[in-house]
């Protein structure tokens, strides 16, 4: 038993004498006087003196429990849950709040969302602190949790305003690091009993670690108490926006612009006509189509297409109907429209004609007829390989090598510079190809080529023997276009090739690798596979540009892929368009990544405006400012407050100013309905007190009862109404003539 007013008990108690010694105090005394009768009212008083004491013991004991009671009752005991009050009333308390703040709290239960639940719970457990308690409030996710209150405060006034004003994020969830922040923050705090409110929805994706988040509970319980208190109800039913790309070749002004939005069913029954629209800087809709039946539990993409009417940053967003996840309803993606691609070719001898080694690379380069070539986006330059190292590669897009023999060491280099930069390298070996050089100097030296070149093997001169590309399975988002019944296939015979030569497991390497001087090295991978598996195209990234590897010719010699241009035109330019893009990955960013850009050294010390999604990008005043810096050698501005979903407009003032727009875009795994299992909520139960809570019931009381324990005050009131009612009658009675 405990008691939340303990001073009171103790007056209780003390209380009981008080009778006692009124009863003592006011014994009788009596004056002896012999009187005739004497005798006779001797024998009376003896036999009425037992039933009087026992009388007035009766009505002392009864006077004594009274004030007893009062003062238990006054005293409020409870039976002790985890640590009740103090001497002046109930302990105070340190606590750190946890508001889950993910974007799977938008989804809404009914005219609320769990957010507005979770902020109302929130309050609530604010208000269940003892008078005199701090708190820290902290928001949670997918990353390591600061707050508006990072510290415990004595303003508890402050902390609800703050929570009630306290907007969702779009980021993903994972609890353990919130976890592990509100543990630190309370581990040098010895001041009264500490706590940790967390308050989330079920949902498993946040509780991926649980283990690591019930052991590190487990660890503190005798010092820490937490409290997990879990809002919204099970959903059945969402369908999201899970992914959106460019898939056609490069994002040239004015040109129409082939999209695919992919779509999935996260609910637990089929959906039917799900429509999706796409549009380009919030314009009316550019196209739409509709799936008419998405099984659960299954992704389904949707071709679009757009144009892009400017050169310069746009933003593309795939919406649907909304539903009661309306976060996963869209999702926006950042492109570059480009006024021209330009290209350089390179081979041995560009005037051989129709027999040179780029004469069907250049065709499908410039898939038009010769008077429209001047006007075709692509811009194509031949020079010969002895021209390369006196020609500028910046200003090209993509440099092409056919059959290129070897390259000099100041060749080498100028690529490494061009790729850092983000340009594309594509080469394509042949006869003349010097396989030690280019493994030497490429491979080993600079790590460009995602495989060593080994033995040609097969004959050109035999059409009859030939080695076929896969024809299902296409999963690199060049060759995915093939994996459409409708784009055709890919009947190309190649009857001598080079064995291309991983010189690391795709699956095991890791994603990326930094080589000596900090240059971000991509893991390679393969683009195209011929029907034994062996790589027939690969590629990795380096730098901000991109390397692509075939492993035959571009001209007819050892295939028939330039004679196929239903093949080779669309895979050259969704080639190129990977390569283009490469140079505009950084411009669409995770929620919640931090946001870089590459700048003109001229910039460097420049004011950029931020504008986040959904702000007037004509009112500064709303902007956040930045100062594009340095980091090392590199002009760069950064920005790390994208917790926001959509599309950031950036204004850099100067002589020269530059807009532009970067996205961020949700982790679509957020969208998953899985919740905890009932065995791990029995399991968390046991290192903290759960509550599942909908709105309906106070979590004040809750709370406190599960603090302080269960009162009883009430009925021990009640008893001593009783006690006083009995003694009221028996003293009545005890009083009349005897």
């Amino acid at each position: 038993m405990w008691f939340l007013n303990p001073a009171l008990a103790i007056f209780g108690a003390a209380a009981v004498s008080i009778p006692i010694i009124i009863h003592l105090l006011n014994k009788r005394k009596f004056e002896r006087v012999v009187w005739a009768a004497m005798r006779f009212l001797r024998v009376s008083v003896e036999q009425n003196q037992r039933r009087v004491q026992i009388e007035d013991i009766l009505l002392l004991i009864l006077r004594c429990l009274l004030l007893l009671l009062l003062g238990l009752a006054l005293a409020r005991p409870t039976i002790k849950s985890f640590g009740g009050g103090g001497w002046f009333g109930q302990a105070k308390v340190t606590a750190v709040l946890l508001l889950d703040n993910s974007y799977s709290m938008t989804a809404r239960d009914g005219n609320k969302s769990r957010f507005d639940e979770a902020k109302q719970a929130a309050v609530q457990a604010i208000e269940s602190l003892p008078t005199g308690s701090s708190v820290a409030v902290l928001f949670a996710s997918d990353y390591v949790p600061t707050g508006p209150i990072p510290e415990p405060t004595f303003d508890l006034e402050l902390a609800k305003n703050t929570i009630k004003e306290a907007k969702p994020s779009d980021r993903a969830t994972d609890l353990y690091p919130a976890v592990r922040r509100a543990l630190d923050a309370l581990k040098d705090k010895r001041a009264g009993q500490r706590e940790i409110y967390l308050i989330t929805d079920a949902q498993a994706l946040g509780w991926r670690k649980f283990n690591d988040i019930r052991n590190s509970l487990e660890e503190v319980r005798k010092d820490i108490h937490p409290n997990v208190v879990l809002v919204g109800a099970a959903q059945t039913r969402n369908v999201g926006i899970s992914g959106l790309r460019l898939v056609s070749g490069p994002s040239v002004a004015g040109h129409p612009l082939h999209f695919e939005v992919q779509v999935t069913n996260y609910g637990l029954e089929d959906e039917k006509d799900v429509r999706v629209k796409l549009r380009v800087d919030g314009d009316p809709p550019s196209d739409e189509g509709t799936i008419d039946t998405l099984p659960k539990g299954a992704s389904r993409s949707v071709p679009l297409w757009a144009k892009l009417k400017t050169e310069g940053g746009h933003s593309v967003t795939a919406t649907i109907e909304a539903d009661r996840l309306p976060a996963d309803d869209v999702r926006t993606l950042a492109v570059r429209a480009l006024p021209q691609v330009k290209v350089l070719v390179v081979e041995n001898d560009p005037s051989r004609g129709r027999e040179s080694d780029s004469f069907y690379l250049r065709g499908a380069l410039l898939p038009v007829p010769r008077v429209d070539v001047e006007s075709h986006y692509n811009k194509v330059t031949t020079i010969a390989a002895t021209e390369l190292d006196t020609t500028k590669l910046d200003q090209y897009d993509a440099v092409f090598l056919c059959n290129v023999p070897d390259f000099s060491e100041q060749t080498a280099n100028a690529f490494a510079d061009y790729l850092k930069r983000g340009g594309g390298l594509v080469i394509f070996p042949g006869e003349a190809v010097n396989k030690t050089a280019y493994n030497s100097l490429l491979l080993e030296k600079h790590q460009f080529l995602p495989a060593a070149l080994g033995d040609s093997v097969g004959d050109a001169a035999k059409d009859d023997q030939f080695f076929s590309l896969q024809d299902k399975n296409f999963d690199h988002p060049i060759a995915t276009l093939w994996n459409d019944a409708q784009a055709g296939t890919l009947n190309v015979h190649f009857f001598r090739k080079v064995d291309l030569k991983p010189t690391v497991d795709e699956k095991a390497a890791p994603e990326k690798t930094m080589a000596a001087d900090g240059t971000e090295i991509g893991r390679p991978r393969t683009v195209l596979r011929y029907q034994d598996g062996s790589p027939a195209m690969m590629e990795r990234t380096w730098g901000a540009g991109r390397v692509i590897l075939f492993s035959s010719t571009a001209n007819t010699a050892w295939n028939d892929l330039g004679a196929r241009p239903h093949v080779f035109i669309p895979l050259l330019s969704r080639t190129l368009g990977s390569i283009v893009s490469r140079q505009d990955e950084g411009l669409n960013v995770k929620v919640g990544e931090r946001f870089n850009w590459r700048a003109e050294g001229r910039m460097v010390g420049r004011e950029a405006l931020v504008y986040k999604p959904g702000t007037d990008t004509m009112n500064a005043a709303v902007a956040d400012r930045r100062e594009i810096g340095r980091a090392g050698n590199l002009p760069l501005l950064t920005f790390d407050e994208t917790s926001t979903a959509g599309a950031y407009t950036v204004k850099v003032g100067g002589d020269e100013p530059v807009n532009f727009v970067f996205a961020a875009q949700p982790d679509a795994d957020e969208s998953r309905l899985d919740e905890l299992a009932n065995q791990q909520v029995d399991d968390l139960g046991k290192v903290a007190d759960v509550t599942k809570w909908s709105g309906g019931t106070s979590l004040t009381d809750t709370l406190t009862k599960k603090r302080v324990g269960t009162e009883f005050w009430k009925y021990l009131a009640l008893i001593a109404l009783a006690l006083a009612t009995a003694e009221t009658i028996l003293a009545h009675r005890f009083s009349k003539a005897k």
